[in-house]
């Protein structure tokens, strides 16, 4: 565990560091230079679909290939899923306009960060249940596809919380300094 830093992984890759604080907090920040995609419910209606025509088909074959970039990035910053049975954690990314998801407004917030959550299930923590606190999740149509998530544990005293480090007009969306707790 080294500290806080700027991650910017090249496109297509995925970094990871993972901290701990002299107070005891522990952190994994993630940033993916990968594109994100929704959570997709399975249609109730499968007996007259074909195996091709399955919503479902392409987001589990996004969710596979990113967690084995997730895997190797995690195995190679040392970093273990967080134990604590309370966690803060960030949700964010961005995407360029390709076809027909022009943005990311044409996607539900809510099925962006629950994509992540469950990526990062196993991970980064052992449960999407030990997330107890969620102060933001910024979604951008950006230059570029990315997603980041940042994961961080109580302090000393048990308290969760978020505290601002720097000079925000200095850090930009791939920045891991404000998300110290």
């Amino acid at each position: 565990m080294t500290g806080p830093r700027v991650l910017e992984p090249a496109a297509g890759s995925v970094a990871v560091n993972a901290w701990q604080d002299p107070d005891g907090s522990r952190h994994v920040l993630l940033v993916a230079a990968l594109r994100p995609m929704s959570f997709v419910q399975r249609p109730l209606y499968g007996r007259g679909m074909g195996k091709e025509a399955s919503p479902g088909r392409a987001y589990n074959a996004w969710r596979q290939a990113t967690r084995e970039q997730m895997l190797v990035a995690c195995r190679e910053a040392g970093a273990e899923p967080l134990t604590d049975p309370s966690l803060c954690a960030v949700f964010g990314g961005g995407m360029t306009k390709q076809g027909r998801s022009k943005s990311v407004l044409a996607h539900d917030v809510d099925d962006l960060q629950k994509a992540l959550s469950d990526l990062c299930t196993g991970l980064l923590y052992i449960n999407d249940r030990q997330i107890r606190f969620v102060p933001a999740s910024a979604w951008y149509d950006d230059g570029a596809d990315w997603f980041s998530v940042a994961v961080w544990g109580p302090d000393a005293s048990g308290i969760l919380g978020l505290r601002l480090q720097g000079d925000p007009a200095q850090l930009g969306h791939t920045s891991g300094d404000w998300l110290r707790a």
